[in-house]
This record gives structure tokens, C-alpha cells and sequence, in this order.
């Protein structure tokens, strides 16, 4: 992650070296349309992949993973294919309305291509994140990364004599191009890995791997359609509104390529890394879950809450002053001394700008799967 880091504000810095930062705004602007295709082909289904698998595997239903896996492919199926006829079909719109007409429309049909594989290495991500071998996933991303650097730096030594439009398509290929590389890496120790759990009829015919999986990936994927259509929206009437301040189009495309391609990679750090070390608390938590050890859960909410006000450099008198609570009560949550009531570490969690959800799941449903 680390690395990735560093690549991409320092890969975006090369680029607008060698095109300018006209060709990087106009470039954002089609990673901007191209993450919220990702957003629709791939949104929950690698939460709920991870979830389920977790809680598979602490009930010791070894012989269930395959299935999962199965259904979770199906699933992906359907939006990555529906998602690329949505963004195929209304090609002509996204370049007029969303792109100023600065490219064409192999740029949209190279995204159409790449979105079936996003899809699927979202679904298997998932799985490597709930058996816990994660350092699977970080090495894809190293392999689609260093590939993105190579492929795409040899590209534009190839396009850039040629017009704005080609150079665009160079970089749009070079990613569609590592996501080839890290896709058949990613399916290959797939491949290998899922055969150390050897399906079992009886297991499988008594759950309902697909009601479950849409059951956690429907309302995220709701969630994250609605957040990620109101960011895009507002990423692209950004080059339009500084047009209206009085600049050119070719400037405002200059001055959104700069802040929206490199300044803002590094400015989101910590916002990222936060994130990225939240995602690995799910197959945690999702084995307690299955287990109902509903004070582990709480306990280790507890560390996280704890390890964050540290980094923030906060004291128990600050937590206490933000939530209304006396900090003698701060430090018996932070001592877990007695579980903590659920209020109390909302309140704390909300004093540093957190949040906590809670899920309500069927008693019913519970209880078939055990």
C-alpha cells in the first residue's frame, strides 16, 4: 500500500512532464467515469465475499468455500456485464457530456473491457482477505502497479508524437493492460489455493450462500452507487466551473490535472490508510460474529478506538470533554473492565469523527446456518 502510495502521485508527476497537464486533466476525467463504472461492477461483493467466507471458516465449514465462491462469480457476472452494456451503449453521452469531446469513444469501450476483470478480482480479493492470506492481494496490486509504470511509459513513447486523443488511449491502455497482468496472476493462486477446501454436499445444501451474499452486498453496493454518483458528478463540473471564472477549457483542464492528479493523492494519505487498515478488521470481526463473541467484538473495537486517539494524539480528558462523559468512565472502556455499553463507544468513536454501524440479522437465518 505503501509503495502504491509513492507510485502514483510520482507516475501522474511523470505523465505531466511528458504531456502536459491538459492530457492529465482530461485523463482524471476519464479515471473519474471509469471508478464509478468500477463502483457499479464490483460495489459489496468483495465485503461480502470476505464476510461470508470468514464466518464460514470459524464455523469450520471448510467444504463451503467453493460454492461461495461460485455464487459470488455469478453475481459478478451479471453487473460487470450490465454495467459494460450501460457504459457501451451511452458511449456517445460520456464523451460529449463528461469528457468536453477532447477524446473519442475507444477510450469508453477500453473501460468496457476492463471492468469484467475489476469485477472478478474484487470477488477474489475478497476471498484472499477472508481466509486471511491478504499478502496475496498485496502482491497483485504490486504486479498491476510496477506493469502500469512499464506498460505505460512504453505506450506513450509510442503515442505521444500523435495527437492528444492517442495519448489519452496509450494511458487508458496501459491500465487495461496491468489489469490483464494482475488478473491472471490473481486467478492463477486463486485457482490453486481454493483446492485446499474440498466442497461438501451436505454443508452446502443447508445455506443459502446466494440470499446471503446479496442479503450484505445489496444495501453497500445502494450506498456506495449514491455516494460514488454524487463524487463524479461533482469531479466533473469542476473543469466547467472554472471555465465560468474566465479561463480557457484547455486551462481549466490544465489547473483540475494538477490538483485532482497529483496534489490530492497525497493531501488523502491518511484518509486512505485508515481505511485500508479498518478493511482488515472485517474477517475479525466476522469470525466472533459467527461465533457470537459479542466481547471479543467489543474489545477489539475498543484497541482500534484506542490505538486511533493515540494517533491523534488525544488524551482521555479530550475524549471525555467531547462526549459529556467523566474520564474515570473513559478509562474503564479503555481498561475493559466491564463490556462496554454499545452508546458509549458510539459517542466515543463520533468525539473523533468515526462511526460505528450495527446490523440487525434474522434469528432464523442464524440458526439455519448452524
Amino acid at each position: 500500500m505503501f509503495f502504491c502510495f509513492f507510485v502514483s502521485p510520482s507516475t501522474k508527476g511523470f505523465i505531466s512532464q511528458k504531456i502536459g497537464a491538459e492530457l492529465l486533466g482530461i485523463y482524471q476525467l476519464v479515471m473519474t467515469v471509469y471508478l464509478f463504472g468500477i463502483t457499479l461492477a464490483t460495489s459489496g461483493i468483495n465485503l461480502a465475499v470476505t464476510r461470508v467466507i470468514s464466518e464460514e471458516l470459524a464455523l469450520d465449514n471448510n467444504g463451503s468455500i467453493g460454492k461461495i465462491m461460485k455464487k459470488c462469480i455469478y453475481i459478478t457476472l451479471i453487473t460487470r456485464i450490465t454495467t459494460s452494456i450501460i457504459f457501451w451503449t451511452n458511449a456517445d453521452f460520456i464523451i460529449t457530456h463528461c469528457l468536453h469531446n477532447k477524446v473519442d469513444k475507444s477510450i469508453i469501450y477500453l473501460v468496457c473491457l476492463a471492468l469484467p476483470l475489476i469485477s472478478m478480482s474484487s470477488a477474489i480479493s475478497g476471498y484472499f482477505a477472508g481466509v486471511r492470506r491478504i499478502y496475496k492481494n498485496a502482491i497483485g496490486q504490486f504486479i498491476e502497479h510496477i506493469a502500469k509504470v512499464i506498460v505505460s511509459a512504453l505506450l506513450l513513447s509510442l503515442f505521444l508524437p500523435k495527437e492528444l486523443n492517442y495519448s489519452c488511449f496509450a494511458l487508458i491502455l496501459g491500465d487495461l493492460i496491468s489489469e490483464i497482468i494482475s488478473f491472471a496472476y490473481i486467478y492463477v493462486i486463486f485457482c490453486l489455493d481454493k483446492n485446499k477446501y474440498k466442497e461438501s454436499v451436505e454443508i452446502v445444501k443447508k445455506n443459502n450462500y446466494t440470499h446471503r451474499v446479496l442479503r450484505i452486498s445489496i444495501p453497500i453496493a445502494i450506498t456506495s452507487y449514491i455516494r460514488s454518483g454524487l463524487s463524479t458528478f461533482k469531479q466533473l463540473i469542476i473543469p466547467s466551473s472554472l471555465e465560468k471564472s474566465g479561463i480557457n477549457c484547455s486551462q481549466s483542464l490544465s489547473s483540475y490535472g494538477i490538483i485532482n492528479g497529483m496534489a490530492l493523492p497525497i493531501i488523502m494519505f491518511p484518509d486512505i490508510l485508515v481505511k485500508s487498515f479498518s478493511s482488515l478488521l472485517i474477517p475479525e470481526f466476522s469470525r466472533y460474529h459467527a461465533k457470537k463473541d459479542s466481547k471479543r467484538i467489543m474489545d477489539d473495537i475498543v484497541d482500534q478506538l484506542v490505538a486511533y486517539r493515540k494517533k491523534l494524539k488525544l488524551t482521555q480528558q479530550d475524549i471525555a470533554d467531547a462526549t459529556g462523559m467523566k474520564r474515570a468512565n473513559i478509562a474503564r472502556i479503555e481498561l475493559k473492565k466491564n463490556e462496554a455499553a454499545l452508546d458509549s463507544l458510539v459517542r466515543y468513536a463520533r468525539s473523533m469523527e468515526l462511526d460505528l454501524s450495527v446490523e440487525l440479522v434474522s434469528v432464523q437465518e442464524n440458526t439455519v446456518r448452524e
